[in-house]
């Protein structure tokens, strides 16, 4: 892991709000079924979520990089491998998922399905923010990887994503969701 993620996730857990036990007006924004398309001719800089207090994402860090550092095209070609990690509102580990041993092109659809379905989520299971890594190879098959985490403002006011492509962070363009509400 790349230590600008590591100090990122520091970062985070700085702010993050901790959600106690004896807490009801908790409100669960997060999507319920996540449906991302590769795009492979995106960068970070291509970034497209809103955030901030009034919107659904508190922060987010992206970053594209080779797995050895002498690696200098950054053109990815295929994805290999793809990890999601749905992180509580302490940004530690809820649910993990993995797309791998198969390969992914532009256009390719990844699904993830939430915790949040559960209907009596514990404090600690409340999802606060999402992880997701997408290893691929250019086109002299060296791996690059993109990593990026985004922190929910768990603010039902706003959605965190709009959904329909116009959501991108890195390699990864948000097409749906289903939403619940629980606050």
């Amino acid at each position: 892991m790349s230590i600008l993620i590591v100090l990122f996730v520091l970062h985070f857990l700085q702010r993050a709000p901790i959600v106690q036990a004896k807490e009801v007006d908790v409100c669960v924004c997060s999507p319920m079924n996540y449906q991302w398309s590769i795009d492979l001719n995106a960068t970070c800089d291509s970034t497209s979520i809103m955030k901030g207090a009034v919107t659904g994402i508190r922060d987010f860090y992206c970053n594209i990089y080779p797995k050895i550092p002498t690696v200098t095209d950054l053109v990815p070609v295929i994805v290999t491998e793809v990890s999601l990690y749905e992180l509580s509102t302490t940004l530690g580990t809820i649910k993990t998922g993995r797309y791998r041993n198969s390969v992914l092109n532009n256009g390719d659809l990844i699904s993830f399905k939430s915790s949040a379905e559960a209907l009596s989520l514990t404090p600690d299971r409340i999802p606060g923010g999402l992880f997701m890594r997408i290893t691929s190879q250019n086109s002299a098959g060296e791996v690059i990887l993109n990593d990026w985490i985004l922190d929910y403002t768990n603010n039902c006011e706003t959605e965190p994503f709009e959904g329909l492509g116009k959501d991108r962070i890195g390699w990864a363009v948000f097409v749906s969701d289903i939403m619940i509400d629980s606050g």
